[in-house]
């Protein structure tokens, strides 16, 4: 496998894109120019999304309120799974500029390498650099095709899996997950609320090439439909792949009473090929 300069296990990354790769489909293509903008326009509201970071400059104060979230959000996943991250390499799928690296690093996590959809946003983190020796890669919705299976020790996916295109494409992701975890390898994934939305309702009730369409158009213009995907139904998916260990737990920063969002974190077996 080989180790970096710290001794950490080194993650191969030959295989994967510069932070400009070129979109297979209208839907990815729509989504990352959404991003793009985003991060041109107001990085730090779009990667905190909350209202006191509109408009605002503070790198370090986001970087830390990204550590606060990583410790609350994977300190307890990893003391209920019994987890060591000491030196583990860690995936966080949907990275932004990085904001939670900062909290992988305290967790204890060695290589950290952030997946992210916009070049933009990857450019950031890198000219950031939220914590040394951290590394962006590029993504194409759910293709993970350029991470070798096992290739990393735990993977984190916040505010990713809502905004896929449709529950397809969200079980092929979750798929990729899987694939590319060691086993014994832990995960902790974001989910929509228990039900969708009207609007969401409305749309699942068109035509399929219709529904696309809309979609494209949505996130061309910083509207992306987000989905719901009840608990006991990604559970049963997340056994069906062969996952263990699992658990649901509220989003802390998700205050909506009426259709909360939530994680679920568990464990790829330690032996035996995920289904």
């Amino acid at each position: 496998m080989g180790r970096d300069d710290s001794g950490h296990p080194r993650v191969d990354l030959t295989a994967c894109p510069a932070v400009t790769p070129r979109a297979r489909d209208f839907e990815t293509l729509a989504l990352r120019r959404a991003w793009d903008e985003r991060a041109r326009e107001d990085p730090l509201y779009w990667s905190c999304v909350r209202d006191r970071w509109r408009g605002s400059r503070d790198v370090e104060g986001c970087f830390e309120l990204g550590r606060e979230d990583a410790v609350l959000l994977l300190g307890p996943v990893l003391a209920r799974l019994g987890f060591d991250p000491r030196g583990r390499r860690l995936l966080d799928l949907g990275a932004g500029f990085g904001r939670m690296f900062r909290g992988y690093r305290e967790l204890g996590f060695g290589p950290i390498v952030g997946a992210e959809i916009s070049a933009e946003m990857a450019r950031l983190g890198m000219r950031w650099q939220a914590v040394a020796g951290a590394r962006f890669v590029a993504v194409e919705g759910s293709d993970l095709a350029c991470f070798r299976d096992g290739a990393f020790d735990a993977c984190v996916s916040r505010g990713v899996l809502p905004y896929q295109r449709d529950e397809a494409q969200v079980w092929r992701l979750v798929g990729e997950i899987a694939r590319v975890l060691a086993p014994g390898g832990v995960f902790l994934l974001h989910f929509g609320g228990r039900r969708a939305s009207r609007r969401s309702r409305a749309l699942a009730r068109l035509p399929r090439g219709l529904r696309r369409a809309l979609h494209r158009f949505a996130a061309d213009h910083g509207g992306e439909t987000t989905l719901a995907s009840p608990p006991e139904r990604a559970l049963e998916r997340l056994a069906a792949l062969g996952l263990r260990d699992l658990a649901v737990s509220p989003d802390p920063r998700r205050h909506s009473r009426r259709n909360p969002r939530y994680y679920v974190s568990g464990r790829k077996p330690a032996a035996g090929p995920t289904r």
